[in-house]
C-alpha cells in the first residue's frame, strides 16, 4: 500500500524540477518599449553604441573595412595602460626617443607630433599625454620601441591583442598614421576598442578629453573638434585619410547615460563633428533606459538537484538595464542560462548562471545571477526522487540521440 504513496511523491517531486526547468528556458515577455524612427546620416560608415550594455542602436556599413588611420594610437594607448594596470611599467619609467622617432615627427602625418628632443629621455606619463590628446607619432613610436624593442615586435602584440578583443576586421602595420596596403578596420570594430578602453581603464581614459597639451614650451590642442564645441563629450580621437575621408569617434554621458558614435567618411573635419553631433542627439532623444529587472528582484527559480527545497530564486547584483526605443513596439524577453542541473548544497549569493536581454529575439545585455536564498541538502527521500527525474531525462536523451 506504501508504494502508490512513494510514486506519487516522485511524480509530484519531478513536476516541480521539471517545471522549475522549463520556467528557466522560457522567455519572458516584458512590458514592449517602442522603436525610433528611421535615420539617415551623410556618413559612408556610421554606428551609435549604448556603452552600458553594448547595444547596437543604429549602424551604417558598419562592418566595411576602413583604414585604422590615427586609431592605432588607440590601440598603443590601450596597450600601455595594460602595461601600466600589471606594473610592468611606471608613470616615472623614462624611455629614450629613437632616431627614426625623432627624424618622423613633423613628417607626412600633418605634423603629429609632441616635439620630442633626439634621444632625449620622457616619461611614460608625458608621451601617454602626448600620445593621447595630439596623436604624437614620436610619443608613439618611442612608446613602441621602448616596451617593445622595435616598432615591429609591437605591432605584432597589437594585432594579438586585437584578436583577443574580437575585432575581426582590424590589423594594424605601424603605430603610426602612415598608411599602410594592409592595415584595416570597421567602425563596428573601433567601437568595441573604444568601450573596452572607457570599462577597462576609466582613470586614463580621462586623458582623451583634456583640450591641451604643452610640451617644450608648445602648446597644441587636443585634434577632437566637438570638445573644442564643449559638445558634452569626453572623447575620443578625430582623423583623415589617405582618400581625404574624415571621422570621429567621440564618447557622450548624459544624466548617467553613455553613448559612443563613430563616424567615417565625410569630407571634412567640421562635417565629421556636425555628423557624429547630430547622430548623438538623435540617441539621446530616441531611446530611454528601461529597467527590465531591479537589483535583487527576484527572475527566476532553478532546479536544485538534491536540495530543501527543490529549486531557488535568482536574481542579478546590478539593475538589469537596457536602451528602448520609445515611439514602435518591440518585443523584449529574458532567458536564463546555466549549466544544470545546480546541486545542493548552495550558498546564498553564489553566482549560478547569466540572464539574457533580448530586443526582438536578439541579445543585447549579459548580466550575471546569484541565488537569493542557501539551499541544504535534502532528505533521502528528496535526493532519490531527484534521481530518478535525472535518470529518466538522460534515458530520454538517449533514446532521442539513437534516432
Amino acid at each position: 500500500m506504501q508504494r502508490p504513496f512513494y510514486f506519487s511523491l516522485f511524480s509530484i517531486r519531478a513536476i516541480r524540477r521539471m517545471a522549475a526547468m522549463l520556467a528557466a528556458a522560457i522567455i519572458v515577455l516584458l512590458p514592449a518599449g517602442v522603436a525610433a524612427q528611421g535615420y539617415e546620416t551623410m556618413a559612408k560608415q556610421a554606428i551609435l553604441v549604448d556603452a552600458a550594455s553594448g547595444a547596437v542602436l543604429f549602424e551604417k556599413n558598419a562592418d566595411r573595412k576602413i583604414s585604422p588611420s590615427v586609431m592605432s594610437k588607440v590601440m598603443v594607448a590601450d596597450m600601455v595602460f595594460h602595461a601600466l594596470a600589471r606594473q610592468e611599467i611606471a608613470p616615472e619609467t623614462e624611455f629614450m626617443v629613437p632616431d627614426r622617432a625623432w627624424r618622423r615627427r613633423s613628417d607626412i602625418s600633418s605634423g603629429m607630433t609632441m616635439f620630442t628632443e633626439q634621444k632625449a629621455w620622457v616619461r611614460v606619463a608625458d608621451l601617454l599625454r602626448g600620445l593621447v590628446i595630439v596623436s604624437a607619432n614620436d610619443a608613439s613610436l618611442t612608446l613602441a620601441e621602448g616596451l617593445a624593442g622595435s616598432e615591429a615586435a609591437f605591432v605584432a602584440r597589437m594585432n594579438d591583442h586585437a584578436r583577443a578583443l574580437g575585432l575581426t576586421q582590424t590589423v594594424f602595420a605601424n603605430v603610426t598614421k602612415a598608411e599602410a596596403s594592409q592595415q584595416a578596420t570597421s567602425v563596428r570594430d573601433l567601437s568595441r576598442l573604444a568601450l573596452h578602453v572607457m570599462a577597462e581603464h576609466p582613470q586614463q581614459y580621462s586623458l582623451f578629453r583634456e583640450p591641451n597639451f604643452i610640451w617644450n614650451r608648445i602648446r597644441q590642442l587636443n585634434r577632437d573638434q566637438l570638445l573644442a564645441m564643449n559638445a558634452n563629450v569626453d572623447g575620443m580621437k578625430s582623423w583623415q585619410s589617405r582618400e581625404n575621408d574624415h571621422g570621429l569617434i567621440v564618447s557622450s554621458i548624459r544624466a548617467g547615460q553613455r553613448l559612443v558614435v563613430i563616424v567615417n567618411g565625410l569630407e571634412s573635419a567640421r562635417h565629421a563633428a556636425k555628423e557624429a553631433f547630430r547622430l548623438l542627439e538623435w540617441g539621446y532623444a530616441s531611446f530611454e533606459e528601461q529597467v527590465v529587472f531591479a537589483r535583487d528582484e527576484e527572475i527566476s527559480r532553478l532546479a536544485v538537484h538534491g536540495g530543501a527545497p527543490g529549486s531557488v530564486g535568482v536574481a542579478a547584483k546590478v539593475p538589469v538595464t537596457i536602451l528602448s526605443a520609445r515611439d514602435t513596439s518591440e518585443r523584449i524577453g529574458a532567458r536564463i542560462v546555466y549549466t544544470g542541473p545546480l546541486r545542493a548544497p548552495l550558498a546564498k549569493g553564489a553566482e549560478v548562471g547569466r540572464v539574457q536581454i533580448l530586443r526582438n529575439d536578439v541579445l543585447m545585455r549579459e548580466v550575471p545571477v546569484h541565488t537569493l536564498e542557501a539551499v541544504a541538502v535534502g532528505s533521502l527521500m528528496e535526493r532519490a526522487a531527484d534521481g530518478l527525474v535525472e535518470l529518466t531525462g538522460r534515458a530520454a536523451r538517449s533514446m532521442s540521440d539513437g534516432r
